[in-house]
Parts: C-alpha cells; sequence; structure tokens
C-alpha cells in the first residue's frame, strides 16, 4: 500500500455498510434491506437517474402506458 494515502476507517465504514446492506445474497436472492423491510432501498443515483424499479406501475393498464412509462425511463 505504498504510495496510496490512507483514510481513517470510519470515514469509510458508511458506504461500506450500505454497499454491504444493498448486495443481493445468494442464500436468499434478496438483500438484506428487502428481507428486513419488505422492500428494497432507493439508491441515491436512483434519485437523479430513475429505473425500471422507480416506475409507478399502477398507473400502467395498457400497452400505449407501458411503452411510455418505458420511454419515459
Amino acid at each position: 500500500m505504498e504510495g496510496h494515502t490512507r483514510q481513517p476507517w470510519p470515514r469509510r465504514l458508511h458506504g461500506v455498510l450500505w454497499a454491504d446492506r444493498t448486495a443481493v445474497r445468494a442464500t436468499t436472492g434478496m438483500t438484506p434491506a428487502a428481507v428486513m423491510y419488505g422492500h428494497d432501498h432507493t439508491l441515491p443515483v436512483e434519485l437523479l437517474f430513475p429505473t425500471w424499479r422507480m416506475t409507478a406501475w399502477d398507473g400502467v393498464l395498457t400497452r400505449a402506458q407501458l411503452l411510455a412509462a418505458r420511454a419515459a425511463q
């Protein structure tokens, strides 16, 4: 690790825990957050760039609405 700047562990802990809690487990096929809360957390990047998971599916009733929802992504 020569030449690398060392950052104190507590400054990295939040990011490490977030990555661990949002990673899908092979045993359950779900994230720990989904197991505990019944749904996945919204990732910070999804606030800027909505994903397929963020689409409001309860309002999609027709093929045209489905295509419009997909195009809006």
